[in-house]
């Protein structure tokens, strides 16, 4: 009896794990893992998520699209993701030239970068996206 009832607990154990992994699935080259943050949040301690995966939502404003002369099959944008507040953060996006609209509201996944720029003794923050897509479409 007890040797029916442990198969049956693996069994179910077994097939709700499944079900639970195949619900969403990444590319594990393009995969990062992130946390959910609110801008704000990340302004306040930025060095606590250096080199982190964060998953950030607002609206794209200064929007420029940069063709690098170096590299001409690299195309990126560059924007501030701003909340409601007014807090923003820098973001860098590859090859997201004709998909962004200025103002439009989306929801980000990406590496954060805390980075020292010598030259000025500044400290800068940026975002390398690599996940973009409407806030209602985010499967997160």
């Amino acid at each position: 009896m007890n040797k029916r009832l442990s198969i049956i607990l693996y069994l179910t154990f077994g097939a709700s794990l499944l079900a639970g992994c195949a619900s969403h699935w990444e590319n594990p080259n393009e995969s990062v893992a992130a946390q959910k943050l609110k801008i704000r949040n990340l302004l306040i301690t930025p060095t606590m998520y250096d080199h982190a995966g964060v998953i950030l939502e607002g609206m794209v404003w200064d929007l420029e699209h940069i063709d690098d002369p170096d590299t001409p099959d690299q195309v990126y944008a560059m924007f501030k993701l701003a909340d409601k507040d007014g807090n923003y953060v820098n973001v860098k996006s590859p090859g997201m030239k004709p998909l962004l609209k200025e103002g439009e509201r989306i929801k980000i996944k990406g590496i954060h970068r805390v980075i020292f720029e010598e030259e000025t003794r500044m400290i800068n923050y940026h975002v390398d996206a690599k996940q973009i897509l409407p806030p209602s479409n985010f499967p997160y």
